[in-house]
């Protein structure tokens, strides 16, 4: 992800994202190139720390994709979000190419392997629990009977059965598995242990989201309705899905992620009845190493 968005701070963050906000908007896309860099991309990842010729292949490659999207949109006068968002770029001024290519990447690539976690947490989970299941197709019956803009309110409700799934699967998935290095300021005593000033600290986000202080003694089990127990205050340092704190605002996709997360989760339940296939090896991610494959029976 290099110099991506999503990796820095302050005034750095600010400057960068100020280019990215107005086209972050739906347009059509080069599928198949991207397809194929999705491809390579995910290969650099696996192989960065052995193989590094792919990864400056990786990047050779997208750098002269996004060079030619460029020129052909200003030759032919085309609505491209790409386009304007590199008008931004300057070696001298707030974004460099560079910049401008790691967000591009993590908004198209790195994103896309945590969203499939959170998506494959949610649909294996609600084929263990079928009563979940089934409350939740009620409870989707229910507000879509109400009209178009009711069922729009509800993508954004926050005391809904929809919306509890999605943040018991992120809490079981989060978006990142360990915080970014962050460096403390002063001498600070934390649950008994001495953190001497300008020590690097990392967080464990998947052990954060099940610390017992929290979320009970069944923290690593799937329940969503834990977050009608557990107070909103609490969360403030007890749960992390794209960070925390001033962190959490430097994901560019987190609203229509959830959104995103959220419509996925509505079509499947509505359309299908998910059921358990079997025990199958289990992802990183998911309740525990035995869930089971889904079946998708269409209702």
């Amino acid at each position: 992800m290099g110099t991506a968005v999503g990796l820095r701070y302050g005034d750095e963050w600010r400057k960068i994202r100020l280019h990215f906000d107005p086209p972050f908007k739906f347009h059509e896309a080069l599928y198949w190139q991207l397809l194929e860099l999705s491809q390579l991309h995910d290969q650099a990842v696996h192989d960065i720390l052995i193989f590094r010729k792919s990864v400056d292949k990786f990047l050779s490659e997208w750098r002269g994709l996004n060079r030619a999207v460029i020129h052909n949109a200003r030759g032919g006068k085309w609505d491209c979000p790409v386009e304007e968002i590199a008008r931004g770029f300057d070696p001298l001024t707030d974004m460099t190419e560079e910049d401008f290519l790691s967000t591009l990447g993590e908004v198209l690539f790195a994103n896309v392997d945590v969203s499939a976690s959170v998506l494959s947490t949610t649909m294996t989970n609600l084929a263990a629990n079928p009563s979940i299941q089934t409350e939740l197709r009620s409870e989707i019956n229910k507000w879509k009977s109400q009209g178009e803009e009711d069922f729009s309110k509800y993508l954004t409700n926050t005391g809904t059965l929809l919306h509890r799934v999605i943040m018991e699967s992120m809490r079981l998935s989060p978006a990142f598995w360990f915080s970014m290095p962050e460096t403390t300021g002063e001498i600070k005593q934390i649950g008994g242990y001495h953190v001497p000033a300008n020590t690097t600290v990392i967080i464990d986000n998947r052990r954060l989201n099940e610390e017992a202080v929290t979320w009970g003694d069944d923290g690593a089990q799937y329940r969503p309705d834990r977050f009608l127990e557990v107070a909103p205050q609490a969360l403030r340092c007890g749960f992390m899905r794209y960070g925390t704190s001033a962190a959490s605002g430097r994901c560019l996709g987190k609203h229509l992620a959830d959104l995103i997360f959220k419509l996925t989760t509505v079509a499947a339940v509505e359309s299908f009845r998910l059921e358990s296939l079997g025990v199958g090896e289990k992802q990183l991610g998911f309740q525990n190493r035995d869930a089971p494959d889904v079946r998708l029976i269409k209702i």
